[in-house]
């Protein structure tokens, strides 16, 4: 009879606003710990009605009568107060504000925020597209993982006070009804506009606890947890009829299957995906975490301080395999590939771009014929690219050539300034790709010399009979046909019928890579810092392999070996313009 008075007691309408707080981690510890305080955004203004689930945005209202007629309500005795404070850091606000995205993987260690940010936008979604009969869910691999997340909203998790607070005697203003516990026969939510929110495990191989529903929004946490895909597909597949996304949270687990959603959010405007690292955290004691780091270092390795310090996915190796890149440094602005106006350093000399001299050269070797097109030979000299040929993703790098301290008749002062990068996560054929490289930027790179995987560069002639080349010649015709100088990276010279022709040859993989972290070591590397990502994501994340430990790891299949695209194709362009004259000894800088 009490909780019936209380309820008939309670205004008919509730007024919802929503403040966001941001903070940052500041340079010291203060007072209050690392957390400074940026700045304060007004955020929702919402009129719910209890009875009949309707809502009035402020945000939706012009008129200044209207406006007047809604805030004198708002303010009113028949309107029960909900202020919700939504804390953030600046890092993580595009994601607590985010309205573009159908699929959001937040990724991160415990305590990074990533499921921290991903309730409280779960919670502005409810809020915004909520309504009678209008179902969310909150999803995670087992049911107590889900009440958790439902704890941060409305009860409270481990002592916390819940993201919505709760009114006079415990009343959680917001909820009509709810499961009592994790184990509850009832897992639904319903909240006081009809909104409902259902607790959905990801344990059955089928998925067949949650299709044929049709969802506004959900809420996955630990989403690498999750053993089946087909969950992951069924939920996606729910989303559509209203338009809606799927916010999903977890540490880095490699190999999963998640890694194919990473993969295409590099070309798919629909996916967006983040790693977010304590170190972002100002709640936590920095120092703390330093140390802890620093333990994981030593007991885990580099990539699991990769993944459960900085939320990147990275595979077990022996630790980082670039040892010898420091991107803040080597990762400097090209000034749109004008590098004559580029400085490596505050103070030192511009560069000295040698890349055309280079590159004529590099046309001419060989007869300076073209292996695929009869008559063909680069037209623009002001770049060379190389690539890798894979099946998901092709990356070509785009590349100049200088000379350090203007040495321009030393080829053991020559460096490499990587510019641009063209990379494709799914693609169908690679004239598809050779097309669209074609026309990047305009076709500012059409009639480029580029450097492909020797093993993709073989013509029917260059092979012993029964063999059938892998890739055959389509790769390296492709990009011919389409405009491209496109030649192997290295040859050799062979006998046949009394004949001497040159065929692909590829060295031992350890050559390229040593050669590469040579010119690093020599400080002849450099990438644009824009222009490359998926190079510079590689060059810090990329494990030495423990079995070959003079190269990274590339599983095929995997996460890592879509990584190595990119550092792949480099290794190409620098074989073929640096050749293996400067490639040091097995116990050189590797060591």
């Amino acid at each position: 009879i009490e909780v019936l008075r209380a309820a008939a007691e309670r205004p008919r309408l509730v007024h919802v606003t929503t403040t966001i707080e941001v903070y940052r981690v500041a340079e010291r510890p203060g007072p209050d710990g690392w957390a400074e305080h940026v700045r304060q955004l007004a955020d929702l203004d919402l009129l719910i009605d209890r009875v009949t689930g309707r809502r009035i945005d402020r945000a939706d209202l012009e008129a200044p009568d209207v406006l007047a007629r809604y805030d004198a309500l708002a303010q009113g005795e028949h309107a029960e107060q909900v202020p919700i404070v939504l804390t953030t850091t600046e890092v993580h606000l595009p994601l607590l504000l985010d309205e573009e995205h159908r699929v959001i993987l937040a990724c991160g260690a415990a305590r990074s925020g990533k499921t921290h940010t991903g309730s409280q936008r779960f919670l502005r979604r409810v809020l915004k597209r909520g309504g009678a009969g209008r179902l969310f869910w909150i999803a995670a691999p087992q049911r107590e993982q889900c009440w958790i997340a439902l704890g941060k909203l409305f009860t409270g998790f481990q002592g916390q006070e819940p993201i919505v607070p709760k009114g006079r005697g415990g009343v959680e203003p917001l909820v009509r009804e709810r499961p009592e516990g994790p184990h509850a026969k009832r897992t639904m939510v319903e909240l006081i506009d009809g909104t409902v929110i259902d607790l959905k495990h990801l344990r059955f191989q089928t998925a067949a606890n949650i299709k044929g529903s049709r969802v506004v929004d959900v809420l996955l946490d630990e989403a690498a947890e999750v053993k089946h895909e087909t969950n992951w597909i069924v939920m996606l597949g729910r989303l559509v009829q209203d338009g809606g996304s799927l916010y999903g949270a977890t540490t880095p687990n490699p190999p999963h299957f998640l890694e194919k959603t990473i993969a295409a959010a590099q070309d798919d405007a629909s996916i967006l995906v983040r790693s977010f690292s304590l170190h972002e955290n100002p709640w936590l004691d920095q120092d703390e975490v330093s140390r802890y780091e620093a333990l994981l270092s030593r007991t885990g390795g580099e990539a699991v301080v990769q993944r459960e310090v900085y939320g990147r996915w990275v595979i077990d190796g022996e630790g980082a395999y670039w040892v010898h890149w420091d991107p803040e440094t080597m990762a400097i602005p090209s000034n749109g590939g004008r590098i004559a106006t580029v400085s490596p350093a505050p103070g030192a000399p511009r560069f000295t771009d040698i890349t055309r001299a280079v590159a004529s050269k590099l046309a001419k070797k060989n007869g300076g014929r073209n292996w695929f097109v009869r008559g063909l030979q680069a037209t623009q000299l002001e770049y060379v690219g190389s690539m890798d040929v894979n099946k998901h993703p092709i990356t070509c790098t785009i590349f100049k050539v200088f000379a350090a301290g203007g040495r321009v008749h030393d080829p053991d002062s020559w460096g490499m300034f990587v510019v641009d990068e063209f990379r494709l996560e799914r693609i169908y054929s690679i004239h598809q790709f050779a097309q669209e490289f074609a026309r990047y930027r305009g076709g500012l790179y059409k009639g480029m010399l580029v450097f492909v995987d020797p093993q993709n560069c073989h013509r029917p002639r260059d092979l012993k009979r029964g063999q059938t080349g892998q890739g055959g010649n389509v790769s390296a015709e492709a990009l011919a046909l389409a405009g491209f100088d496109a030649r192997p990276a290295a040859t050799r010279a062979v006998e046949r019928d009394g004949r001497r022709r040159r065929i692909p040859y590829s060295p031992p993989a350890w050559e390229p890579f040593a050669l590469v972290t040579k010119l690093q070591f020599d400080g002849c590397f450099f990438v644009d810092s824009a222009g490359c990502p998926a190079l510079l994501k590689a060059l810090e994340e990329q494990q030495r392999d423990p079995k070959r430990p003079r190269e990274p790891v590339r599983v095929p299949g995997t996460a890592s070996d879509r990584l190595a695209s990119a550092t792949d194709a480099v290794r190409y362009g620098a074989w073929a313009v640096f050749g293996p004259s400067r490639v040091p000894a097995p116990t050189g800088v590797l060591a």
